[in-house]
């Protein structure tokens, strides 16, 4: 059985608790091969939202299928 997904886009929110201060957070949006210019928007939109929603304190970064940072793939 072949079962075949295609993913646009998907938010991924990385959180670190230390062991004194705020929390780290880390924000990827990734964007997949069928992913378009309007994907683009509303995961960039969607991760600001998540950002201002945790305070306005997470590192954002932006993943594009194939160009993946090493910090995001290392999650996997």
């Amino acid at each position: 059985m072949v079962v075949f997904c295609v993913i646009k886009l998907a938010l991924y929110l990385q959180t670190v608790l230390l062991k004194s201060g705020p929390p780290q957070r880390d924000i990827h949006y990734w964007l997949g091969n069928e992913a378009n210019k309007v994907d683009s928007a509303l995961a960039s939109d969607k991760a600001l939202e998540l950002d201002a929603a945790l305070g306005s304190c997470a590192v954002q970064y932006r993943e594009v299928l194939g160009q993946e940072t090493e910090i995001f793939l290392s999650y996997f």
